[in-house]
Parts: structure tokens; C-alpha cells; sequence
């Protein structure tokens, strides 16, 4: 489950790609994905995408740049896929500086950097979620819900673990340049 998207009037170049499915062979498919994904990023407004790990800890971002820049932004509902959304440019636009201005503070510059956001569920290394109740109610009293990090923690049984929430700061620019040229968007 993700969340897909939308610009609402975003200033496209060329024609979008389109494939008639019925008809084609997985090399034309292929070639097919190929130029949608050139024509995307060629429209940085048209659409963005994010997995629900990823989306949770932008989502937590959204809100809290419109609560500390009080930017006054409608944000209820961008936590499901009910085409909610943000209806102009200009709006877009303050959201995308707020976002901006958190990355900066929060000295998140490198691109793989990553921001884990805290709600009670841990993984490990390999990515498995914790099955000790002890270290997981541990980690959940000395890192409460709500909080970020920018990587894993040591518990008390020496091993390394990782809020199970998280995006890479390449993912929140994307979600930038696509803020700066979507003219609003919804959710779905």
C-alpha cells in the first residue's frame, strides 16, 4: 500500500506515453516503462509516489512545518488515500520552503541521509521486525511515539535496531520539486 500523487496543473512537456496492453510483448512493455519513467521525470509536478513506511514520516513533516511555520495549510486527511490535497500552487510552494527549511535545521544535507520516524514498531538490520517484547517496549519508553532519528539505536541486548518508518532525504526533495511544479495536488 502507497500513496499515489497527483498534480492538479502541472506544467507538462511532451506526450505522455501509452501502450495498449492487449497487443504488446514484454520487450515493448519494457520500453514502455523505460520512456514513462523519462517522461516523469521530465514532469516533476505530474506525480509522485511513496510506499505507506515512507509516506508516514513526510506526512509527520507536513504537519509539523505548517504547525512551526503556522503556514495554515488544510492537512487533514493526507494520512489516507481519500484525494485530499492541497489546491494551489502558492500553497504548495509555501509547503515545499517549510520542508526546505526542516531539512536545514535539521542538518539532513546527504542525500542517503535517512529519517526514522518513531510509532512503536522496530525492525532489525535485516529489516525483520522485533519479536522480544521486553527490547521493543525498551526502545518504545527510551524513544517515544513521535520522535525522529537519523539512524538506528543499540539496545540493551547489544543489537542494532530501526524505527520501522523511514525515508532517505532524496525521497523528501522528490517530494520538493514535485511540491514546486504540481500547482496543488490530491491524494490517492
Amino acid at each position: 500500500m502507497g500513496m499515489d500523487i497527483f498534480g492538479i496543473s502541472p506544467k507538462l512537456v511532451g506526450e505522455k506515453p501509452e501502450i495498449d496492453w492487449e497487443k504488446t510483448d514484454d520487450e515493448a512493455k519494457k520500453q514502455y516503462f523505460e520512456e514513462l519513467n523519462k517522461w516523469e521525470n521530465n514532469n516533476p509536478g505530474y506525480y509522485f509516489r511513496a510506499n505507506i513506511w515512507s509516506w508516514r514520516p513526510i506526512n509527520l513533516i507536513i504537519d509539523y512545518v505548517n504547525q512551526k511555520y503556522e503556514l495554515g495549510l488544510e492537512t487533514d486527511g493526507f494520512s489516507d488515500n481519500s484525494g485530499c490535497g492541497l489546491n494551489t500552487q502558492e500553497e504548495c510552494d509555501k509547503l515545499a520552503e517549510g520542508i526546505k527549511k526542516f531539512l536545514e535545521k535539521a542538518d539532513l544535507n546527504d542525500e542517503e541521509d535517512a529519517l526514522y520516524l518513531c510509532l512503536g514498531l522496530w525492525v532489525d538490520e535485516k529489516g525483520s521486525f522485533i519479536r522480544n517484547e521486553d527490547v521493543e517496549n525498551e526502545l518504545n519508553e527510551e524513544f517515544p511515539f513521535g520522535r525522529i532519528l537519523q539512524g538506528s539505536v543499540i539496545s540493551k541486548d547489544g543489537n542494532r535496531y530501526y524505527p520501522a518508518w523511514s525515508t532517505s532525504v532524496s525521497h523528501i526533495n522528490e517530494f520538493i520539486l514535485f511540491l514546486q511544479h504540481c500547482g496543488g495536488f490530491n491524494i490517492y
